[in-house]
């Protein structure tokens, strides 16, 4: 890419420079054309536009609590899965925050680290299925996660205890 550098004294340089601290660059204008129409087209070439709304219910744009929490098809995940009673159902809470309450409500049960491990995969799960969706145009049903992430956990809590055996 050309470009060229003014001074303050009006003088062109090519390339980049500095001039009394202040750095200004001027990009040739069919360079800068040829260069915004190329990357655009590598964009919709190669990436996936994706809609600002949730692509479960399309009913509010999308954040991070919304899509792993509140959105009620999530909610009904969450609804069916086995601690259902200690989610924060705030939606003005930050996602930060939401994990901090989540954890807390768990760890005053008496199968902790089950828990955490069950809740740890199902949030993974729902991130993945809404991904699917988004690019794939598939989805799972909320059996088919929970019960995916009812494997992950044991098998994870099943290979961390031999691991300390």
């Amino acid at each position: 890419m050309n470009h060229r550098i003014s001074s303050m004294n009006g003088s062109k340089k090519k390339g980049f420079g500095r001039h009394s601290g202040i750095y200004v660059a001027h990009q040739k204008s069919e360079s800068f054309s040829r260069n915004s129409f190329m990357m655009a087209l590598r964009l919709r070439n190669d990436y996936t536009i994706v809609d600002a709304v949730c692509p479960r219910c399309s009913a509010v744009p999308e954040y991070a609590l919304h899509t792993l929490v509140l959105c009620l098809e999530v909610t009904g995940i969450w609804n069916h899965s086995s601690t259902a009673s200690a989610i924060p159902r705030n939606e003005h809470l930050q996602p930060w925050q939401w994990w901090i309450e989540l954890v807390a409500a768990l760890h005053r049960q008496p199968n902790y680290s089950e828990q955490m491990t069950h809740m740890a995969y199902l949030i993974w799960l729902i991130w993945l299925d809404r991904n699917s969706m988004v690019f794939e145009g598939s989805k799972k049903s909320f059996e088919e996660l929970l019960s995916q992430a009812d494997t992950l956990a044991k098998e994870s809590l099943h290979s961390h205890h031999h691991r300390r055996n």
